[in-house]
């Protein structure tokens, strides 16, 4: 990938911290750099309803693209199909449907990648930077 794992990892938490504040849940990071040469980090998510999920998809476009002036180079899917996924190179966010996640179960094909709960990311980095000012 083009991007250091230290610049992947901060816009991993970008992206995963965009879809929490649309309430999506059960956001999971996966470091998957080590297995492919696809993406560093996978951001999964899922929302309840197909208007959740373009909201999802729209507040990561738009907070990516507002903090750190980064478009995703591959959009793909639609809320009506419960799968979308934003390519940012070394990070690829992929919004789904319960049903449909459950259906391709990404985390299972990628098993030995670490799991890295978002949540606990953006709570670290966030304690990282109070100590810090």
């Amino acid at each position: 990938m083009t991007k250091t794992i230290n610049e992947s990892e901060k816009l991993a938490a970008l992206c995963a911290k965009s879809a929490d504040a649309i309430k999506a849940e059960n956001i999971s990071i996966l470091k998957v750099g080590e297995l492919t040469t696809v993406a560093d980090y996978f951001v999964i998510c899922t929302g309840n309803s197909t208007p959740q999920l373009r909201a999802i998809s729209d507040e990561v476009i738009e907070r990516v693209k507002r903090t750190i002036g980064k478009r995703a180079s591959v959009l793909s899917g639609d809320a009506q199909s419960g799968w979308m996924a934003m390519d940012y190179g070394s990070v690829i966010v992929h919004v789904f449907s319960k049903e449909t996640r459950d259906k391709y179960q990404l985390e299972a094909l990628w098993s030995d990648a670490p799991r890295i709960e978002a949540l606990k990311v953006l709570e670290e980095k966030t304690k990282k930077k109070r100590k810090s000012s």
